[in-house]
């Protein structure tokens, strides 16, 4: 059974899209509007099927304070939390993990984090 990270990837930018306009896998398009959205995925485990990965959501603004990016947080903690997704390709199920307000070494640069496990399973071709 294959895992299709590239459905993965498009469906969880479609997700995320609807929360912010702004939204990159793994790095910027420069130049940059604030705020954005940076997601990335870690493979952690590949079960019979069932693949597991850590979803890291990283959301950043400039100015001085994160009141912005901590209300699409909250935004996104509540539709991720115990989310479920299927189509013909791929399942998968999202559980909250961490979150935090990470100091940047610019001040002006304000950054929310957010982890969530997710549990992916690839349909059968």
């Amino acid at each position: 059974m294959k895992t299709n990270t590239k459905e993965l990837r498009i469906q969880l930018k479609k997700l995320l899209e609807t929360l912010c306009s702004r939204v990159y896998f793994n790095q910027t398009e420069f130049p940059i509007a604030y705020p954005y959205c940076i997601f990335s995925l870690i493979s952690l485990l590949d079960d019979y099927g069932k693949r597991s990965y850590q979803l890291e959501i990283n959301l950043i603004d400039l100015g001085k304070s994160t009141e912005k990016i901590e209300e699409i947080a909250d935004e996104m903690q509540d539709l991720l939390d115990h989310y479920n997704f299927s189509n013909q390709l791929i399942s998968f199920f999202s559980y909250m993990g961490q979150r935090n307000v990470v100091s940047e070494a610019n001040k002006e640069i304000k950054r929310v984090r957010l982890l969530f496990n997710l549990y992916v399973y690839s349909r059968e071709e």
